[in-house]
């Protein structure tokens, strides 16, 4: 597999330690070099784990937004959607969002964390999705998730997505796939 070159960060998502290191296993063998395809039924889920807590998900793509209100800034706005659903609570009736996978993707060879309000989301949220760092349900309920991208003017075609951090060897790579409008959770 190859290795991620440099990695520098445009927005960093708050973690908690752990010491547990957390574990992601795709239904199927994604590299950095032949990521996974999002969208296929057989292919794009995956589970993840981290804090005791445990999620099946499955990744439906990117979808491009306008900025938000408050971003004045030159650029282009992905949107990762997909699910989660907790298989395992550690503590608790429901789950800790910091425990769900990072997100981040890696564009011009470097690693751009998800942002936060930096696009614009209302039609994905009246979708029904929620910010991955939202996700507090319970045992088995099925959260739709989404997490944003800014990629300023000038910044290169993204290249793939990461869920988990980048630097284990059990992160998961998916394709970077826009997708045509947004799908029922």
């Amino acid at each position: 597999m190859a290795t991620v070159p440099s990695t520098t960060s445009t927005s960093t998502i708050v973690s908690t330690a752990t010491t547990e290191a957390p574990t992601t296993t795709p239904g199927a063998t994604g590299t950095i070099d032949d990521p996974l395809p999002v969208g296929d039924p057989t292919l794009s889920g995956f589970t993840y784990s981290d804090f005791g807590g445990e999620w099946d998900g499955f990744v439906s793509g990117l979808v491009e937004t306008g900025a938000g209100e408050f971003n004045d800034a030159e650029g282009r706005c992905l949107v990762l959607l997909g699910t989660l659903t907790p298989t395992s609570i550690e503590d608790g009736s429901v789950t800790n969002p910091f425990n769900t996978p990072s997100v981040s993707m890696i564009v011009g060879g470097e690693l751009v964390d998800s942002t936060v309000g930096e696009c614009d989301v209302d039609e994905i949220e009246a979708a029904g999705y929620g910010w991955i760092l939202e996700a507090e349900v319970t045992l088995g309920t099925t959260y739709p998730f989404f997490a944003e991208f800014f990629l300023p003017a000038g910044s290169a075609e993204p290249e793939v997505i990461v869920l988990g951090s980048a630097s284990d060897s059990d992160a998961l790579y998916f394709e970077p796939t826009l997708i045509d409008g947004i799908p029922a959770p």
